[in-house]
């Protein structure tokens, strides 16, 4: 990321930080995995988000990736960290193959975003990675693009095994060691029933009797 490219993704932060973190309502549901810490940055996933990218990792045989997008942000309880989306989806042969394809959707992002064309206040918020037979674990070559390509605090990895059914979502803080990050998966509760129109999920990526970090079923 270059130093204009920080100092505007700064500007876009004052601008947005202060905001107001999901919470269990009507028209929301907010699932945790995993036990957060009251010190550290709290990290929400939309389900429609990860079926999506659960769908995508199932859908070929081959590795896949992409920018996620969403905010970064403040309430009383402290900092937090919404994925609300991704950008530029792709595959390749093997999961060492994707550092430059994903620098160039960086770069090509941090422009739309520069321009307000990929959604109002979003930013780059972390990395997607779907790798068949990976067991949800940060890969060493995901971890090496992850420092080189991502420079912002708590950019997080979101991992996906397809053929596992498992997800994990790592997190560094500055000059630290990746660790394990619990999350959030936010959902839109259904429509009344005279309102709702049944839609089958897409992917079941984490389970409730699931360990507290690498997590199966997580959209059931």
């Amino acid at each position: 990321m270059q130093d204009k490219d920080r100092a505007q993704l700064g500007a876009e932060l004052l601008k947005s930080l202060v905001q107001t973190a999901p919470t269990s309502n009507e028209s929301l549901s907010v699932r945790a995995f995993g036990q957060a810490d009251a010190q550290n940055v709290r990290f929400f996933l939309y389900q429609d988000v990860l079926e999506e990218l659960a769908f995508a990792s199932a859908y070929r045989d081959e590795p896949c990736f992409a920018v996620l997008l969403g905010h970064f942000a403040m309430d009383e309880l402290g900092a937090f960290i919404e994925v609300t989306g991704f950008d530029g989806l792709e595959y390749r042969d093997e999961v060492g193959e994707m550092y430059r394809p994903l620098r160039a959707t960086l770069e090509q992002t941090m422009r739309e975003l520069s321009r307000g064309e990929t959604g109002s206040g979003r930013h780059i918020v972390g990395l997607f990675v779907g790798l068949p037979g990976c067991e949800a674990a940060l890969d060493a070559e995901i971890a090496r693009v992850h420092l080189s390509l991502f420079n912002m605090p708590y950019q997080m990895a979101v991992v996906v095994d397809p053929k596992a059914r498992k997800l994990g979502v790592y997190a560094r803080a500055p000059r630290a060691k990746f660790f394990d990050a619990p999350f959030f998966v936010v959902r839109a509760n259904a429509a009344p029933k005279s309102e709702a129109v049944a839609k089958p999920s897409k992917a079941e990526v984490l389970s409730e009797s699931a360990p507290a970090q690498v997590h199966e079923n997580v959209t059931s």
